[in-house]
């Protein structure tokens, strides 16, 4: 979803690990959990979610692009990113979408067009392969495809299929205790989209650093790029930034403004959620 699919960007504090006989009870190692997410940005973190916890990520999006004989301006939501672990540090199940899509293109002569409907139902899964150690990163695997089953003005109606590599530094661990709470990621991704029914090959490779600001309040910077942008196109790039704030150890609101950098991006897009633990 742009998506605005984002890395694991609260930051979690973690105490030294206690010893057997000082474990908490399982309701005391509930209650401690801190919600990290993989919204608002268009990497995927390599967190994993807590074993049968709901992590439900919600937001909406505007974005304007401008093309030449006007402009289109897009509103879509409620995204939805839902995960939910399986496996614990191991396996989360994911389902995803980016809500209801409004859209609507005004030219320069001052005609309008409108179209909206429902986006297509994504399901994925992420798996992590392995922990950080020294210069190797923390890495994990990421699949998904979509079902096909959004409205037929928005939606491609197709079954388009993504394999996802995520791969992130503690930077702490890896430079000094200086730069604790930073983080260094990306995502190399190969997708199979469709441009009016005719399927390509897409690979979409993204950067980030995410960083404590205050307690609470984490930032992000990200580069990304799809490319093609769609068939026969040319690469989509883009920037943004955004920031992270815990309302309580379970609920977090996000905010994020992106810009593109290319002919085949949208200009501008700016985007607000709000995500839950269960």
């Amino acid at each position: 979803m742009r998506h605005l699919c984002t890395p694991s960007l609260a930051i979690v504090l973690s105490a030294p690990a206690l010893a057997e006989s000082e474990a908490p009870p399982p309701e005391a190692a509930a209650s401690s959990l801190v919600i990290s997410t993989d919204r608002p940005s268009f990497s995927d973190g390599t967190g994993i979610e807590s074993l049968f916890h709901l992590n439900l990520e919600t937001g909406f999006t505007y974005t304007f692009t401008s093309v030449d004989d006007g402009n289109v301006e897009r509103v879509n939501g409620p995204e939805i990113l839902a995960r939910v672990g399986l496996i614990e540090d191991r396996l989360e199940l994911r389902l995803i979408t980016s809500g209801y899509v409004w859209t609507r293109a005004d030219t320069n002569g001052g005609a309008s067009a409108s179209t909206d409907g429902w986006s297509d139902l994504l399901l994925g899964a992420k798996l992590k392969i392995c922990d950080q150690d020294g210069a190797l990163p923390r890495l994990a695997l990421g699949l998904q495809t979509s079902l096909g089953a959004g409205s037929a003005d928005i939606s491609t109606q197709e079954v388009e299929p993504t394999v996802k590599g995520l791969w992130s530094y503690d930077l702490r661990q890896l430079v000094s205790d200086d730069l604790a709470g930073f983080t260094l990621g990306g995502n190399v991704n190969v997708a199979w989209p469709t441009t009016l029914g005719e399927r390509f090959t897409q690979a979409q490779v993204s950067a980030y650093l995410s960083f404590p600001i205050v307690e609470g309040t984490s930032g992000f910077f990200e580069w990304y790029v799809l490319t093609p942008a769609f068939d026969g196109g040319g690469p989509a790039n883009y920037v943004d930034a955004g920031v992270t704030h815990l309302l309580t150890d379970r609920v977090q609101l996000d905010g994020r403004v992106g810009f593109g950098l290319s002919d085949d991006s949208d200009d501008v897009f700016v985007g607000v959620g709000i995500s839950f633990l269960f």
